[in-house]
């Protein structure tokens, strides 16, 4: 079980800062300004609806969760006071307090479709040329 959480975890921070780099490009850094983008909001939760069989609440929730992580994490990347060591520890922190928000909204087979929803979306990203081919 840990093993899934902590894949799903890398996948996300994976399309988090993917996800980050082609807003910036595609909409002239509308994240940056705060809000998110309504639309990717939207098909997200519509995905979440129909992949994961989530009521429309549980994925609002999940949304939520999820988007709030990103800008955390996006905060964390861009701070400069912190040494490498100590973002890599803040952001173990924020992905364990993530897992579990996510843990008491989602059940095992969920979280498990989700990470290969998140797989799925990155590869498709990538394939494009919109995420980085490390």
């Amino acid at each position: 079980m840990k093993k899934i959480i902590l894949a799903f975890t890398a996948i996300l921070i994976t399309l988090a800062s993917f996800s980050q780099e082609g807003e910036s490009k595609n909409s002239g850094g509308l994240r940056r300004g705060g809000g998110g983008n309504p639309r990717m909001k939207e098909a997200l939760k519509q995905r979440l609806i129909t992949d994961l069989k989530l009521s429309p609440e549980q994925a609002d929730s999940v949304s939520v969760i999820q988007f709030n992580h990103q800008k955390n994490a996006r905060d964390l990347k861009q701070n400069t006071e912190l040494s490498e060591d100590d973002k890599k520890n803040k952001m173990k922190d924020l992905i364990i307090e993530r897992n579990a928000k996510l843990k008491g909204i989602l059940n095992d087979e969920q979280i498990k479709k989700l990470q290969e929803m998140m797989e799925e979306m990155k590869n498709r990203r990538q394939e494009n040329g919109e995420g980085k081919k490390d």
